[in-house]
């Protein structure tokens, strides 16, 4: 534990002080970078983040403060646009919102179900194919997992089980191993119709249910994803109401295929942030946490403010 996070723990009316000075430096370093936007002279806007707040660490927020955006949480005030970030599984869109909706544009307003259920139910529609196994009758390894989002709840089991696990789904085990070492997967940014680029993330093996990224790499969409593959992603969030979201996808050593394996409307972090906030580690080359950023704001602007 560092000094500063003593300090905090022993004097905890001091953290208030400690999180607006961390938020004004954080929005001091992006203002220098919003310059390599390239898109002049941003005027300065208001967002209404509701119903929940938003953390510094999500990419959203990052993301509006580099397109000079000012965050509110008062519905009843004045703002530009508004972003729908409710942090739960199951949620309706708020009355409040859908009023707003007719004079101003409200991100993710109809996002209401992204459980596991959900994106395997949609995932099977559009690919034709998905991973889900009755645990009683299925002979062999299986995933073991909780329905509701983020809760890193993943485990292997074998097959046949006695009985189900209430609010877990189960699932084959995708061939996803890299090396030795680390499993991969991709964490992909969807912007309406727009995957700007693809994270793509090393997991130690020992931990490969874990959201601790080792390593990670920007890599092209395209040189991810095929043309058909694209199109059905987009598809996927389409019929999900998702605007705005982070997709987990891995794919088959075993069979080549894809496999949609969470949808996350309110993204946590960066790959990385946790190491990069404990140990100083950054799981990225040297200015490719900054050149994801960018990347990320540029296809917000182009897909919701354009």
């Amino acid at each position: 534990m560092t000094i500063k996070q003593i300090v905090y723990h022993n004097l905890p009316f001091l953290r208030p002080l400690g999180k607006a000075y961390n938020d004004w430096k954080k929005k001091k370093e992006l203002k220098a970078l919003s310059a390599k936007l390239e898109l002049g002279n941003l005027p300065a806007r208001k967002i209404l983040i509701y119903p929940t707040p938003i953390m510094r660490r999500t990419p959203f927020w990052h993301i509006v403060h580099l397109l000079n955006f000012k965050i509110t949480t008062n519905i009843r005030g004045d703002y530009d646009l508004v972003m729908n970030w409710n942090d739960t599984t199951f949620k309706q869109p708020s009355p409040q919102l859908i009023e707003i909706a007719k004079n101003k544009q409200v991100i993710n307003l109809y996002s209401t179900d992204i459980s596991k259920t959900r994106v395997g139910t949609v995932f099977k529609q559009i690919f034709g194919y998905n991973t889900e196994i009755d645990p009683l009758t299925f002979e062999g390894l299986a995933v073991e997992k909780g329905d509701i989002n983020a809760k890193k709840s993943a485990s292997i089991v074998r097959c046949p089980i006695k009985e189900r696990k209430e609010g877990f789904i189960y699932q084959l085990v995708i061939n996803n191993i890299q090396d030795e070492n680390y499993v991969s997967e991709y964490r992909v940014p969807v912007f309406k119709d727009l995957i700007p680029f693809v994270y793509f993330k090393f997991i130690s093996a020992k931990k490969r249910f874990s959201d601790v990224t080792e390593k990670a790499f920007i890599k092209e969409t395209t040189e991810v994803f095929n043309e058909e593959e694209i199109d059905k992603i987009i598809a996927l969030c389409r019929e999900m109401n998702v605007e705005y979201a982070e997709l987990d996808i891995l794919r088959n050593k075993d069979d080549g295929k894809i496999y949609i394996v969470d949808v996350n409307d309110t993204p946590g972090s960066l790959p990385g942030h946790t190491k990069l906030d404990v140990e100083g580690i950054d799981v990225f080359g040297k200015g490719k946490r900054q050149e994801a950023l960018l990347r990320l704001a540029k296809a917000f602007y182009d897909k919701f403010l354009v």
